[in-house]
């Protein structure tokens, strides 16, 4: 088993723990026909929707959306000593190309996940609007 699968099937199973907690708190298996199925599809977006979304935050982090920030906390938690001091700090550019060489998340496996859950998803609601 290569280790993007393994990482994919770790994610598809957070998916899964995600789908029966919402399943069990709605009542979902206790109920019958257009319930039970209505009931998978919203469980089953919502573990699209929150699997999708986590991969989407790791992308822009991986892309450096967050290094502004970063980098302006790095600098005012030292504020008090630089007035004391005026030691050179690291300028904008030497922070962002460290945090690069840093950076080792891939939104892949997250988003495997999430598409795998709206297709489930999107079959329990055509089989909701078949049996209808």
């Amino acid at each position: 088993m290569t280790d993007k699968l393994k990482k994919t099937l770790i994610c598809f199973g957070a998916g899964l723990i995600l789908f029966t907690v919402i399943c069990l708190l709605r009542g979902t298996f206790s109920g019958n026909g257009e319930k039970l199925i209505m009931g998978i599809c919203d469980a089953a977006f919502a573990a699209f929707a929150a699997l999708t979304g986590l991969g989407a935050m790791v992308w822009v982090s991986g892309k450096g959306l967050f290094d502004g920030l970063g980098y302006l906390a790095s600098t005012t938690k030292g504020l008090p000593r630089k007035i004391k001091n005026e030691e050179s700090e690291e300028s904008y550019i030497d922070y962002k190309s460290r945090m690069a060489s840093k950076r080792q998340g891939h939104p892949a496996p997250l988003i495997y996940a999430g598409l795998a859950w709206l297709a489930v998803a999107t079959v329990s609601l055509l089989i909701y609007f078949i049996q209808a």
